[in-house]
């Protein structure tokens, strides 16, 4: 993977291609900028904790980004606040398209959709509380499965959803379950 032209900031994928699960965050934040590393801020500590309570260890998932620079905010790339109408730019919609050949060469069986920005790129639908927890067939690659994921952002501050952890670790401990079985029309399920 290239860094796109005219790209400030950058932060790339971690893990191997080989890996039966990838998590798909939203946008990097000023640490993961620094560090070059995904995840590596206090959201990412909180994934880190999540995953280990559901008995995933980080290495063996494959880690990437919808937007994988910090240039611009999220909503001039994709901005959900208008769930009737959502608005993807032209840079965001290459970020989509560049995900999508990201994973393809990924053999990841489920993609955790990590936040309502990751959902949307992965499937078209808005609403991450809606969602999450669900297992829904990708739009953006038919074959593969996603289970949405509230964003690990909402435990730590500011928000301090500390429910939301619990959420998120039945998520991942679904992802895992999920990750041994290949798509069928017949296992999706929503709640």
């Amino acid at each position: 993977m290239r860094k796109p032209e005219g790209k400030i900031t950058f932060v790339y994928p971690e893990g191997s291609l080989d890996s039966k699960i990838a998590i798909i965050g939203e946008q990097p934040g000023k640490t993961e900028v620094r560090s070059g590393k995904i995840f590596s801020g206090p959201a990412g500590r909180m994934l880190n904790e999540c995953l280990q309570s559901a008995k995933i260890s980080r290495f063996e998932c494959y880690l990437t980004n919808t937007i994988k620079d910090l240039d611009k905010p999220l909503e001039k790339y994709i901005d959900l606040r208008n769930p009737r109408r959502p608005m993807v730019s032209l840079e965001g919609q290459l970020y989509i398209d560049m995900l999508k050949e990201e994973l393809c060469e990924c053999s990841a069986n489920v993609l955790v959709a990590v936040g309502g920005v990751a959902l949307f790129a992965l499937t078209g639908r808005v609403g991450i509380t809606k969602w999450r927890g669900s297992v829904l067939e990708s739009s953006l690659l038919s074959t593969r499965k996603v289970v949405p994921c509230i964003h690990p952002a909402t435990v730590i501050p500011p928000k301090l959803q500390f429910l939301n952890k619990h959420l998120i670790v039945f998520d991942l401990k679904k992802a895992k379950r999920e990750s041994d079985f290949p798509l069928s029309l017949l296992q999706i399920k929503y709640n």
